[in-house]
């Protein structure tokens, strides 16, 4: 049986970059992000980071080769958006 590291995310820590030191919040409602407000990103912090469990295979799956670059595309290894 392999040991899996999980990784839980401090989301106090993220807010504060996010809106203090980073200053989102004077982005948020402008374009590109005109749909998108506080409580939107703190959902999405909440749904993705704090209980994301990553195995090997999803940490190894960018890192097995280069990613080409194709007529200015960024072409991404079969599997990575599944990571």
């Amino acid at each position: 049986m392999s040991s899996q590291n999980y990784y839980k995310a401090n989301l106090r820590d993220l807010t504060f970059l996010l809106f203090e030191q980073f200053k989102l919040d004077e982005l948020l409602g402008k374009e590109p992000f005109a749909n998108w407000g506080k409580d939107e990103v703190l959902a999405v912090l909440e749904e993705r980071m704090a209980g994301r469990r990553s195995t090997r295979s999803d940490q190894r799956v960018g890192r097995r080769r280069r990613l080409p670059l194709d007529d200015g595309q960024v072409r991404v290894p079969a599997g990575f958006k599944e990571a």
